[in-house]
């Protein structure tokens, strides 16, 4: 198996601005939307946010990606997101990112996914570089707040205009002190972890025995308002000695990926070296209880 790292993180959060005036083609897009399923569209909900566009939001943080490097040699660029952009210029933020940057590379958008697209984004960039050419990718999350809708559903909705990319490489040379090799990547299903025979706390065990690793080694990083923290909760009474030596990190309790990239970001930038041997990532989908995980290896 080739080694696979992380080896650069960038995450900017957005200031808040006044709306732009919104333009009419959007606003019956919306309205068309909307009739076909029968549906009130909020007026007011159009004038709510900054209305950043992706390519806005692409674009603050990718300039500062162009001056550090990390677009050089790109082979392939993933795009999450878990809610659709606000009056966009283009038909996608792919291409535009494209031909500004000079990405040689296929640029891949994923989408209605959740929040969960974070880690469908992962995978599709360890496939690629298992099984082809691809050295070098990115990993870009795209988020924001301004999103037309009927209140009366109280959807759940993203609450920072951020941008967040990690710059993941396949047998990267310089592999040196600090650096964070990824291990696994997978997303149990809702229809998995909803079962009444799921239990957390054996999740872990199993991981930990398949992957051969003692408790003591691994960090958890993850949501204590999510589900499988609860059920972590519910269970670790009935396994004392495992669970005590686990250490745990919370990430801030908001809907979406942006907390875990943030985290992966500062790990990445900093040249203080996590204790643990391996930290365990473990996020939820903001719109279901699919759960996602990644597991790396720290080299110190």
């Amino acid at each position: 198996m080739p080694k696979i790292a992380m080896t650069a993180g960038f995450y900017q959060v957005l200031a808040n601005r006044e709306p732009p005036v919104v333009r009419e083609r959007y606003v019956q897009f919306y309205r068309d939307l909307y009739r076909l399923y029968d549906k009130q569209l909020s007026a007011g909900s159009f004038n709510e946010g900054p209305g950043y566009s992706y390519t806005e939001l692409g674009t603050y943080l990718l300039d500062n990606c162009a001056k550090k490097g990390g677009l050089n040699n790109l082979d392939l660029m993933v795009v999450v997101y878990w809610a659709h952009e606000f009056d966009p210029d283009h038909s996608s933020c792919g291409p535009f990112f494209a031909e500004t940057y000079g990405i040689k590379g296929p640029i891949l958008d994923v989408c209605d996914q959740g929040s969960a697209a974070f880690f469908t984004g992962l995978n599709i960039i360890q496939q690629y570089m298992r099984h082809g050419k691809t050295k070098k990718a990115m990993l870009l999350a795209l988020e924001q707040t301004s999103i037309p809708r009927d209140k009366a559903d109280h959807p759940v909705l993203p609450v920072t205009n951020a941008a967040a990319a990690i710059v993941i490489q396949k047998d990267w040379p310089n592999d040196k002190p600090p650096s964070y090799r990824l291990l696994e990547s997978q997303i149990i299903l809702e229809s998995q972890i909803c079962t009444s025979l799921f239990d957390a706390v054996q999740f872990l065990k199993i991981k930990c025995h398949a992957l051969e690793l003692s408790p003591g080694e691994v960090m958890i990083v993850l949501k204590k308002s999510s589900y499988f923290f609860k059920n972590y909760q519910y269970n670790a009474v009935k396994e004392p000695e495992f669970c005590a030596v686990l250490q745990m990190i919370a990430l801030e309790a908001i809907p979406g990926f942006m907390p875990i990239m943030q985290y992966l970001s500062q790990i990445l930038n900093s040249n203080q070296v996590v204790e643990k041997s391996y930290i365990l990532l473990i996020d939820e989908d903001a719109e279901s209880l699919n759960t996602g995980y990644l597991l790396l290896q720290v080299k110190k």
